[in-house]
C-alpha cells in the first residue's frame, strides 16, 4: 500500500469512528452493534448467543440456511484495526469497523502477464484485472501474494457480498461486489466489475485450521474437508445443516473459499497434503 492510499484509509477510518461515536450515544455498539444489516435484521456481538440457541433448536432446512448466512456476514463483515491504527491495540474492546465501508478491489496479474513479461513485452500492453474479474473467467482460480498483500480481505469480501445478496441486505449485495474500480486519479469509473454467476453460496475454509484440526497424517483426502467443514457447522451450533449444504453445494454449486495456505507450515508436508485434498475435493 502506498504512502497516499495508506493517508487515505486512515482519514476514512478516523471519519467513521467519528461517525460510530455519534452512533453509539443513541444506539449501544455503534456500527459494531447496529450498521450490519441480513435480511432485516441486526448481525451484532449482542446477537451471537441468540443465533446460537436459534440454530441449535432449528430443524427446517431454509431457517438453517438463513442461521448460516447471517453468520457467514457476521464473521466476515468487519475488518480489524489493530494492524492498521497502532492506537486500537491500546482499546480495550478490539476495534472493529464494516469491511464494505474500506474495502478497495484487488489488482492482479495473471500468470500469462508474467510470461507475457519474461519475452520481453511491456506490462502497460496488458490490462490489470481485478481478482472478481479473474474468478468471474474463471472456474478454479488460486490467488497469490505477499503477506499482507490483500487475499483474506477478498476472499472475505466476496462471502460476505453472497451472503448478503442471498439475504437481501442493502449493504452488502453483489452491486456492492462489482462498484467499478477506481481510475489512475482515484474517481471511480463506470464500468463495473464483471459477475455473470449470480449469487453463490459461500463456504469459508481456513486452511491453517483445517491443517492444525482436522487434516490427518496419512489419509489426505476430500472425505476430510468435508468432515472439517462439519465440524465448524458444529462450533456454530448448527451441525444438522451440514448435509443441506452438502446437498445444495452438489445440486446447485456454490463458491469454496479456502484461504491462507501460506499461513500452513510446511513440516510434516502439510501443504502437500492439503493440495492434495484439494485437488480430490474439486472432484467431489
Amino acid at each position: 500500500m502506498s504512502d497516499d492510499e495508506l493517508a487515505r484509509l486512515k482519514a476514512r477510518i478516523e471519519l467513521l469512528e467519528k461517525q460510530n461515536a455519534e452512533l453509539a450515544k443513541g444506539q449501544p455498539g455503534g456500527i459494531y452493534g447496529d450498521a450490519i444489516t441480513a435480511g432485516g435484521d441486526v448481525v451484532s456481538g449482542v446477537k451471537v448467543e441468540h443465533h446460537h440457541e436459534a440454530a441449535r433448536n432449528e430443524t427446517d432446512p431454509d431457517k438453517l440456511r438463513t442461521l448460516y448466512l447471517e453468520r457467514v456476514v457476521r464473521d466476515t463483515g468487519l475488518l480489524s484495526l489493530q494492524g492498521i491504527d497502532p492506537k486500537a491495540a491500546s482499546c480495550e474492546a478490539e476495534a472493529c469497523m464494516n469491511l464494505d465501508a474500506v474495502y478497495t478491489a484487488l489488482l492482479t496479474q495473471s500468470s500469462e502477464a508474467e510470461a507475457f513479461e519474461e519475452r520481453g513485452g511491456r506490462m502497460e500492453e496488458r490490462e490489470r484485472l481485478s481478482a472478481l474479474e479473474m474468478l468471474d473467467r474463471h472456474k478454479r482460480l488460486a490467488l497469490l501474494g505477499d503477506p499482507g498483500s490483500g487475499k483474506t480481505t477478498f476472499v472475505n469480501f466476496a462471502a460476505y457480498c453472497m451472503a448478503g445478496e442471498m439475504l437481501q441486505s442493502k449493504a452488502a449485495n453483489i452491486e456492492r461486489l462489482t462498484s467499478p474500480l477506481p481510475d489512475d486519479e482515484g474517481k471511480d469509473s463506470e464500468k463495473r466489475q464483471p459477475w455473470r454467476h449470480g449469487a453463490l453460496l459461500p463456504v469459508r475454509v481456513i486452511l491453517r485450521d483445517f491443517a492444525a484440526r482436522g487434516l490427518s497424517k496419512e489419509g489426505a483426502n476430500a472425505a476430510e474437508l468435508w468432515r472439517f467443514i462439519a465440524s465448524e457447522l458444529k462450533g456454530m451450533a448448527m451441525p444438522q445443516y451440514a448435509p443441506h449444504l452438502g446437498r445444495e453445494l452438489k445440486e446447485k454449486g456454490g463458491l469454496i473459499l479456502l484461504d491462507g495456505l501460506d499461513e500452513v507450515p510446511e513440516a510434516g508436508n502439510r501443504r502437500v497434503r492439503l493440495k492434495r485434498v484439494v485437488a480430490e475435493f474439486q472432484k467431489t
